[in-house]
């Protein structure tokens, strides 16, 4: 998604700051947000994917949204993201990333790089 500048002046954060910047959540990006809100790990499977599936897959940039602590409607648990047995849809950025919450993913396949 291409972002403008008047996408920042409108909501006053950059893209991937604030969950309406990932409109249309999948059933399992959705059960991450939970999982991430309520402090609980959120398991696809105990083997990592050989494909990635609508019920399997994360966009990498939600992943991000929520290791930065999410916004005010979407906040993270201090536990963080611990993901198990999911298809990271791309290249899973963390550049210039300062987390204070961990990020687990075990068993899980990423589509792309990690950066």
């Amino acid at each position: 998604m291409t972002e403008t500048a008047a996408d920042v002046r409108k909501t006053g954060k950059a893209f991937g700051e604030s969950l309406s910047d990932f409109p249309d959540l999948t059933e399992a990006e959705r059960k991450l947000i939970d999982a991430c809100r309520t402090g609980k790990p959120c398991n696809f499977d105990e083997e990592a994917p050989e494909i990635g599936t609508e019920a399997n897959t994360i966009r990498p940039e939600l992943i991000r949204f929520l290791l930065l602590g999410g916004d005010e409607k979407t906040p993270v648990h201090p536990t963080g993201v611990r993901l198990r047995g999911a298809w990271i849809g791309g290249d899973l950025d963390l550049v210039s990333c300062h987390c204070s919450r961990p990020l687990l993913l075990p068993m899980c396949k990423i589509g792309g790089e990690l950066i």
